[in-house]
């Protein structure tokens, strides 16, 4: 370390997308594997003996001085921020420590009443940010994203139902509303919101509506969604014709899930099952790969005022886009389809996502439980990634030869694949970004590789 940088590094690398940091004493650094480059991002001033701890796409990290700080930064804007200043109440004078994040329980609400939530303020400083709403606990409600939109004060409202579950139009409805109204306006695209649910809420709503054989039953947590009447109303009623949006699930470390999802209008949203009774009546629908191929069926039994069905892929589970539109068969007559993705060379992922979007007349829709399958390359494994010494490389069957090589393009260890597991010492590789090539019978591929 020169003087120039900072002296007296602490603790290990952090890695975050393709850069690492670390801290002196008194700077934090970013270095460049690849051109081993090294970077002063901010002078803050002695005191820094912590590790820097990722959450939510920014770096945290502490600050023995003055008792002690705590510090953010954001390497897309390249800000730093003080976050809190340590105090007798919290402790003070952090010695060698790192910040640990912990997910934040899911709030309960009052039951049976519309609880008012504390105003987010979203303006050019923070609208390309996640900003939590909360309760008075600071137990987790839901998350906004502004996506560049200036939206002012945003107001916020919890309603959680008592009593049994709620069904609407031959829908249950979950016990937990959320109402959003902002002082400004979307003028630009969509919002990103996230809703958190308790594990209870969901299995309550479960119960209720496998209990009813009018309607299909829930086999996962991935059949219910977001839905929206257009009105304002923390009242636990639901007034209009309800509109289903598109939206995401995925489990909630503090315990229940959280529904994703984007909108480009604020109002009162509600989470319910997306199978009641549609125009529509889905009774089968598979994926299953046939070589390179995904080929997809499903059947219908009724088709009512049906205008047509999309269908669409994903390679996260969360951003789906449409691959194929498909029309109806004749009249309301049941249908047999099918479509065959010959594509699947463009899905990087180990697992290919599918889903139907089913589109009535007047222009509502629903959508399909999700079918996932894994890509014929899925088997293509590099463990631990990063790196110190020994690394351990799972390829396909059928591979062939394959090569390492470095940022530059030069190979540095190459050999024959027979689709088995093997290890690869990179211990005397210089820190830095790699890349594995092999081919199979769908091209060449590649993996990236960390050497730390």
């Amino acid at each position: 370390m020169r003087a120039s940088t900072g002296l007296n590094p602490y603790g290990s690398f952090t890695v975050y997308g393709d850069k690492l940091y670390g801290l002196t004493q008194s700077t934090l650094l970013e270095v460049d594997p690849a051109t081993q480059d090294v970077t002063v991002l901010a002078d803050i001033g002695n005191g820094l003996m912590a590790d820097i701890t990722v959450n939510n796409d920014k770096l945290y990290f502490m600050r023995n001085y003055e008792g002690g700080w705590v510090y953010e930064w954001d390497p897309a804007t390249k800000t730093l921020k003080t976050k809190a200043r340590l105090s007798t109440e919290s402790g003070i004078n952090p010695f060698y420590m790192t910040l640990t994040p912990v997910p934040a329980p899911v709030s309960a609400g009052k039951p049976g009443t519309c609880m008012t939530l504390a105003n987010s303020t979203v303006d050019t400083g923070n609208f390309n940010e996640w900003l939590a709403i909360t309760d008075a606990s600071n137990e987790a409600v839901a998350e906004i994203k502004a996506n560049g939109n200036n939206l002012g004060t945003v107001k916020s409202w919890l309603y959680t139902h008592s009593g049994a579950v709620r069904k609407r139009d031959g829908r249950y409805f979950l016990g937990r509303d959320f109402t959003m109204t902002p002082s400004g306006s979307i003028t630009s695209g969509q919002v990103d919101v996230r809703i958190y649910v308790k594990q209870e809420e969901y299995d309550a709503l479960v119960a209720a509506n496998n209990a009813d054989m009018e309607v299909e039953p829930i086999k996962d947590v991935t059949q219910i969604g977001v839905f929206t009447t257009g009105a304002n109303s923390c009242s636990g009623g639901i007034s209009g014709s309800a509109r289903a949006i598109a939206t995401t699930v995925e489990p909630w470390a503090g315990g229940g899930y959280v529904f994703s999802f984007k909108t480009d209008a604020f109002s009162t949203f509600y989470l319910a099952n997306t199978n009641k009774p549609f125009p529509v009546r889905l009774v089968d629908f598979k994926a299953q790969l046939l070589e390179n191929d995904a080929l997809l069926s499903w059947q219908t039994v009724e088709e009512v005022n049906f205008s047509h069905f999309e269908l669409q892929r994903s390679e996260d589970g969360r951003n789906y886009h449409t691959i194929a539109t498909v029309k109806p068969s004749a009249g309301s007559l049941p249908g047999r389809y099918s479509f065959t993705d010959t594509q699947l060379d463009e899905v990087l992922a180990p697992n290919v996502y599918y889903r139907l979007k089913m589109t009535d007349t007047d222009g509502t829709f629903a959508y399909s439980t999700i079918r996932e399958l894994a890509t014929p390359d899925a088997t293509a494994v590099l463990y631990p990634n990063p790196v110190a010494d020994v690394v351990e490389v799972k390829l396909p069957k059928g591979a062939g030869k394959w090569q390492l090589i470095n940022s530059a393009g030069t190979q540095m260890l190459g050999g024959q694949s027979e689709g088995e597991s093997f290890k690869l010492n990179v211990a005397k590789l210089r820190t830095g970004t790699y890349f594995l090539k092999f081919t199979t019978v769908r091209g060449v591929k590649t993996l990236t590789m960390v050497k730390k």
